[in-house]
């Protein structure tokens, strides 16, 4: 387990009674309208179980980690420093060139703004602890949207915009050192949408006994809606 607790076997949680929060504003912006009501039914089916499903902005809190990494982000700079051995060497030509740019920015950040985001970051992780302590899980968007299409992403500046929107929700989460797992919900597309629940810090194994519930109820994501 992460969260450092001898391995056990999880058994799912009953879902009466069973606090989720989604959290409104950011996690949800630019949502494909197929993501928003495959989330809509996921809560409809959760409420209708006896789970309470209420809605707040944590906006404050989750646009933190990109306002802090504005600069330049603490996984660029810690890849940077990890692959400097090879990074000006032929070796390098190997590499996607948009991974191998994303990896050279980490280079920019100087060491007196990385050490002011750790100190704001361990800031951050106590306000979203204290802000969440009153809820089992977050339910939200794994991401906002459901699988391009190759020529969608074909344009570098398109792939970026698109990875960026992708890696949103998961990025603010794994900035926050959150557990977080993902469940695939039927999307009306014929695509699937994920559904990502977020637990307290060092509580994986109730995150994952929660998870078992809701996916027992949800069913395995596999079922396309009719349009």
């Amino acid at each position: 387990m992460l969260a450092g607790a001898p391995a056990a076997g999880s058994r799912a949680r009953a879902l009466a009674g069973l606090r989720l929060c989604k959290p409104t504003g950011l996690p949800f912006e630019a949502a494909d309208a197929d993501v928003l009501a495959a989330l809509a039914r996921a809560a409809d089916q959760l409420v209708d179980a006896g789970a309470c499903v209420s809605e707040a902005s944590h906006d404050d809190l989750l646009a933190q980690p990109f306002q802090l990494q504005a600069r330049g982000t603490l996984v660029a700079a810690e890849a940077a420093h990890i692959h400097a051995g090879w990074l000006d060497t032929p070796a390098a030509d190997a590499v996607d060139p948009l991974v191998r740019s994303r990896i050279l920015r980490g280079r920019e950040l100087d060491a007196a703004t990385y050490v002011g985001i750790l100190q704001a970051r361990a800031a951050l992780m106590r306000a979203i602890d204290e802000r969440i302590a009153g809820v089992d899980a977050l339910m939200l968007p794994t991401v906002p949207i459901v699988a391009p299409r190759l020529a969608e992403v074909a344009a570098p500046e398109d792939f970026l915009r698109i990875n960026a929107l992708v890696l949103r929700n998961p990025s603010i989460f794994n900035f926050l050192d959150l557990p977080a797992l993902s469940l695939p919900l039927p999307g009306r597309s014929g695509l699937p949408v994920g559904l990502m629940l977020i637990g307290r810090r060092g509580g994986d194994r109730e995150l994952l006994a929660v998870g078992a519930a809701v996916e027992k109820l949800l069913g395995d994501g596999h079922q396309v809606d009719a349009p």
